[in-house]
């Protein structure tokens, strides 16, 4: 069985009229889920699917795909606070790169405001239900932290005992994921 994972689509963040950085540390924490911005083109799929419960994920599933859709909270983001990443002078200086070399260092330290844990219960969880579904391929839509995470979980099983491993697979150089693009892989 083929699991094809794709990031959400783009979408803008602001919102009540709260500047960017604002804006950012409401969709981090979830207290806010903005709607996409529809791309012209997109990938297509015919395959049943699994999304984020977050409004920016089931848009972007229903967009994508012809399949039945089907919300999973083990799907969400990982929750975080931008605040406790970055302050607004380094986002608006360094911006993604900064964000990303900061959440890597503070999964590894255990300080995002999902525990390492409860991440890798959401994963467990989710591994579980797809190895329990009948043997077809499934589309899933979720968010750039959670899939760069999951990517690596897949590649090593010691990536939660030993989370210094996230840097072997997150490089905060690089962007994580385009919006609406991923990677597969195999439930055997």
């Amino acid at each position: 069985m083929k699991i094809y994972i794709r990031k959400t689509f783009k979408y803008n963040p602001c919102h009540s009229g709260l500047p960017k950085y604002e804006s950012y540390e409401a969709v981090t924490r979830q207290t806010y889920s903005p709607e996409i911005i529809m791309p012209e083109k997109h990938e297509k799929f015919d395959l049943p699917t699994f999304c984020s419960s977050l409004i920016r994920c089931v848009q972007t599933a229903k967009a994508t795909s012809c399949g039945k859709t089907v919300e999973l909270d083990d799907l969400r983001e990982i929750k975080f606070s931008l605040h406790d990443l970055v302050s607004k002078k380094e986002f608006e200086t360094d911006g993604s790169v900064l964000v990303r070399k900061r959440f890597i260092e503070a999964f590894i330290k255990d300080t995002l405001l999902e525990s390492r844990t409860q991440t890798k219960k959401r994963m467990d969880s989710l591994l579980k239900k797809l190895k329990n579904l009948p043997d077809r391929d499934y589309l899933l839509v979720s968010h750039s932290f959670y899939m760069k995470i999951l990517q690596g979980y897949l590649c090593d099983k010691e990536l939660f005992r030993k989370p210094r491993l996230l840097r072997k697979y997150f490089d905060p150089l690089v962007k994580t994921f385009e919006n609406g693009e991923g990677f597969e892989f195999d439930v055997e």
